[in-house]
Order: C-alpha cells, then sequence, then structure tokens
C-alpha cells in the first residue's frame, strides 16, 4: 500500500510537473472531452470513406 502510493506521486510528478511545481489538472475536463473527441473522430473517417468512394464512383476510379 504504500508503495503504491509512492510510486503515484512519482509518477504524477514525472508525468505532470513543471519547473519542479505540480500543474493541478482538471482531469474532469479530458474525461468529459476524450469520447467526444473520439466519436467525433470515428464519425468523421467513416464520412470521409464515404465521400471518398463517391468521388472515385463518379470519376470512375477504382
Amino acid at each position: 500500500m504504500v508503495y503504491e502510493n509512492i510510486m503515484s506521486k512519482y509518477l504524477f510528478q514525472t508525468f505532470f510537473s513543471a519547473g519542479g511545481s505540480v500543474m493541478d489538472i482538471d482531469f474532469r475536463v479530458v474525461a468529459v472531452l476524450a469520447p467526444i473527441a473520439l466519436a467525433a473522430g470515428w464519425a468523421g473517417f467513416n464520412i470521409f470513406q464515404a465521400a471518398l468512394g463517391q468521388v472515385q464512383a463518379m470519376f470512375g476510379d477504382d
């Protein structure tokens, strides 16, 4: 238990330190925006594939 707390503190300070001080990061923003960004990216990927298929079909490119 103590080892886990030490490692958690070390990892947090390693990845989120700026100039020797630990930044205050609100992960709730990431938790809310990450699924939205993932869904938007997936939708854009699928729309781009369909649009590209339509353009290729229109010009007869295989």
